[in-house]
């Protein structure tokens, strides 16, 4: 109702119309995560469990490192057997699906053996995305952080958030991603050996909507910097280069729109 509501009320401004519905909805996502995160605390406190809720939205932090010097900040006054609770906070670089690289900034900022990310719609990660590839898919368990790296930012992987594969990288605390409806599973593995496997593909991703440049030119061949030329056009109008093929006379380039820490 309320997007209806402002699609009547911004009729004929189709940019306002999709901006306000995106900042709403993300609102709202926050908001049930706060109720929900402050619901799970008061169940654990009435059945008697040692724990604490900590309000992440009382920061104040432009970056992932400010909000890990609140965290640890904090975390001084919190017993080690409490069990905390706390929700996901949106750092602007990050975009939706911030939980995961606010839970590995806690790890981190916690000193935290080992991370798990319990996904309600993925078991784990997949070989591909069971939704797009018919027959089945296979189920990997582990990966380097490396391999999870390149399959959040080059194939757009949703089991993990690409900002939390960094973080914990630098930590060396590995991470699984599990699934809230199979607590016996033990889900994906993500870590600093991965398992130790070479010359395997492991997953597959697609992309849509990628941008596809070629540049031809017969001076190409015999002039210095001009694929530089290329880039430097590409990085100022806000794109990054995704994978690149180059003949003599031409450079063809595949671009995706860059992030905003970029």
């Amino acid at each position: 109702r309320v997007f209806n509501a402002i699609g009547f009320l911004s009729r004929g401004n189709q940019n306002y119309i999709a901006h306000s519905k995106q900042l709403i909805e993300a609102s709202l996502i926050d908001l049930g995560e706060s109720v929900s995160i402050r619901a799970a605390h008061a169940r654990a406190q009435r059945a008697g469990i040692p724990s604490r809720y900590l309000d992440l939205h009382d920061f104040k932090a432009d970056t992932p490192e400010e909000l890990r010097g609140n965290v640890r900040r904090s975390l001084a006054g919190i017993g080690s057997e409490e069990l905390l609770f706390l929700s996901g906070y949106p750092v602007p670089q990050w975009d939706r699906g911030y939980s995961d690289p606010t839970a590995a900034v806690v790890a981190e900022a916690a000193g935290a053996d080992a991370l798990e990310i319990w996904k309600d719609d993925s078991d784990g990660i997949r070989s591909s995305d069971p939704s797009k590839i018919k027959g089945g898919t296979s189920f990997v368990p582990r990966l380097s952080y490396r391999e999870a790296g390149e399959l959040c930012d080059r194939g757009k992987m949703k089991a993990i958030n690409a900002y939390a594969v960094p973080i914990v990288q630098r930590a060396g605390i590995p991470v699984r991603i599990r699934y809230t409806k199979d607590s016996r599973n033990e889900g994906t593995l993500i870590d600093g050996d991965g398992d130790g496997q070479t010359g395997v593909v492991k997953c597959v991703i697609g992309r849509e909507d990628v941008p596809v440049i070629t540049v031809q030119s017969l001076e190409m061949g015999g002039t210095r910097g001009y694929a530089q030329g290329v880039f430097d056009i590409i990085a100022k109008s806000g794109y990054n280069v995704l994978c690149l093929g180059d003949e003599m006379n031409s450079l063809t380039v595949a671009v995706d729109k860059a992030r905003p820490d970029a």
